[in-house]
This record gives C-alpha cells, structure tokens and sequence, in this order.
C-alpha cells in the first residue's frame, strides 16, 4: 500500500500497542511486537572464479597455476528482501586474519599475485536477530608454485650441490696424492 505522509505525526501509536499509519486506501494497522524479522539466513553459494581472464567451473578447491595471477570469485546468497541487510565480510585465511566488509552490493572478491601454498577464503553475513551468529562459506584456494619453488627441485639443487662438493673433495685428494 501507498503510505500516505505529510502529516505531522506520519503514524500514531495507540494504547493496545497497535500504531496506524494514513495510506491512500485507509488506515493500516501494525502490531510490531508481532512483526518478526526477514532474516537472511540463506547460504553463500560460491558461483564461479576467472583466473587471469579465464571462467572456471567452481568445485570445492579453487586451483590456481603458477606464475603472475589474478583471481576474481562472484558469490551470491538468496534474499528477496532489502539487499541492504546482507552484512557481507571476507578474509582470505593464509593472507590476513582480519575481516573486510564487502561493498553493499559487492559479491565478489579479487586476489592479485598470492605467493604459492594454500589459502581458505571465508566468506560471512552477519545474521540480523544475533550479534555474533553468521551463515559462512569457505573455499579452499591453492596456488600452485613454479618448478623452481617446488620441494623436488629444492632437493635436486641440494643434491647436486652436495655432489659437486664431494667431486670436489675427491678431486682434490687424486690430485694431492700425484704429487
């Protein structure tokens, strides 16, 4: 209904609890002990990822390939209420421990150059009636690392220094024993 203002005061309160308000086809009558909250309890459902421009279908574990990357993640979460009380905030566990409000009408995240190892980006909105009460989401992300980070190549270096050295050292005994 079309509320009706221009009066002074705009709604009344009476002695039941009820408070009426004008609109073009009457009074409305409202009990608001009786009104409950349209809480948006729905999940936060993980909708797609681009890694460096290219769609990814999105599955429990977000891979991302080695090198330069820009990672962009869109989620939604159902509410056909006021999108304004969607409280939205995300952390990227492995990155920062802190939570960063989203935009109001922000859903998605991006990440530019993440080191390799694993991450867990959470995403949480605040629950309306509760203080402390969120609906979460989580996504594991892991970005692989080059050939030259990787663990295998790491030990291949130590290894073929170790065998230099102690073709050094054989070396070096050969020769002092000729002389």
């Amino acid at each position: 209904r079309e509320m009706n203002g221009g009066c002074v005061p705009a709604s009344i309160r009476l002695k039941n609890g009820y408070v009426a308000y004008p609109t073009m086809e009457g009074i409305a009558w409202v009990e608001p002990e009786k009104m409950t909250l349209d809480n948006p309890t729905e999940k936060i459902r993980f909708d797609f990822a681009t890694i460096n421009s290219k769609q990814i279908a999105m599955k429990d574990t977000l891979w991302v390939p080695s090198g330069p990357n820009t990672i962009y993640i869109e989620f939604s979460s159902p509410y056909w209420s006021n999108q304004e009380n969607i409280n939205l905030e995300y952390k990227l566990v492995g990155l920062n421990d802190e939570w960063t409000p989203t935009e109001w009408n922000g859903r998605w995240v991006d990440f530019t150059n993440l080191d390799p190892g694993q991450y867990t980006l959470k995403i949480r909105k605040h629950l309306i009636d509760e203080k402390n009460n969120f609906v979460e989401a989580r996504l594991v992300i892991i970005v692989e690392p080059s050939y030259y980070q990787s663990w295998a190549f790491k030990l291949s270096v130590t290894l073929a220094g170790l065998l230099l050295i102690a073709l050094g050292f054989y070396f070096n005994k050969i020769g002092r024993a000729h002389v």
